[in-house]
């Protein structure tokens, strides 16, 4: 598949993105508030950094020629929206970098909140430029609300599994977000799925096309997974470790089973392309 290095970078970048975005709310809770030192807020956001930076380098290697990424600053003056893509997602890189070099020397409070904010502000608007980018009235599947809707969706599951594992591995309390909020969003995911399939069919029809039986099995590959992780979430703890904390297995297989999902999801995204164009 010619696009799996943009299915990765989309999937990886939106991860980051939403990770960013619900960190930012979640500490400004009451029970977060005091629950983010310094050290673990360092330690998140270079991890955070290092998995927007893979998938940096995924986008890089579908240009076939990387030297070509420097036609952005040409494509940016006409409005390209894969140009705006690119210096969106970069100026989120350049503000989480500061928030991590912030963090690292221990910087006045309200410089970091400040800074931390507008990352957060820039995270909204690669999300932004990331789905401009493929709301293409070219390609009749793609054209439609349901691309918003489904990267944002993307952002919200992947990003809650990714903070979900960051906050685990530096032991800030991750309760919430694995019994909470992921459960519910995962419940929304689902939700937005069936109504999705219902409406993808009715384009179909209109095209006089159907979807084959990889696509078919990847959408209910995706849709598994999904209720295998919301059952992961309801699960009592006792049946993963006798602590009252979230069990590293449970984490890393919450975060596994839902990126895979959204990686599944995206490949899926891309295939349509060829079906709108036949």
């Amino acid at each position: 598949m010619h696009e799996l290095p943009l299915v990765f970078f989309t999937v990886l970048a939106q991860a980051v993105a939403g990770s960013v975005i619900l960190l930012t709310l979640f500490s400004a809770l009451p029970c977060y508030r005091n629950s983010f030192s310094t050290a673990a807020l360092t330690e998140i956001t270079l991890m955070q950094l290092a998995v927007l930076a893979l998938s940096g380098m995924a986008a890089l290697t579908h240009l076939g020629m990387p030297l070509r990424a420097m036609n952005v600053v040409y494509g940016v003056f006409h409005g390209s929206a894969m140009s705006l893509e690119i210096v969106a997602v970069s100026l989120f890189g350049a503000l989480l970098s500061g928030v991590l070099f912030l963090a690292w020397r221990d910087a006045n409070g309200k410089i970091l909140w400040l800074v931390r904010g507008l990352c957060a502000a820039s995270a909204i608007l690669a999300l932004v430029a990331i789905t401009r980018v493929y709301h293409l009235p070219t390609v009749p599947l793609w054209s439609s609300m349901w691309t918003w809707g489904n990267f944002a969706l993307t952002a919200s599951v992947a990003g809650a599994a990714l903070l979900l594992a960051l906050l685990h591995f530096t032991q800030v309390e991750s309760r919430l977000i694995a019994r909470v909020f992921l459960p519910f969003v995962i419940g929304v995911a689902l939700v937005v799925s069936v109504h999705y399939l219902f409406a993808l069919n009715l384009e179909l029809v209109a095209l006089h096309t159907h979807l084959d039986s990889f696509l078919q099995n990847a959408l209910g590959l995706r849709f598994t997974l999904l209720v295998v992780a919301l059952v992961l979430c309801c699960l009592p703890s006792r049946m993963f470790t006798t602590s009252p904390h979230i069990s590293t297995l449970r984490v890393l297989s919450l975060t596994l089973i839902l990126i895979v999902a959204e990686l599944i999801g995206r490949v899926f995204f891309y295939e349509l392309m060829l079906i709108g164009h036949l």
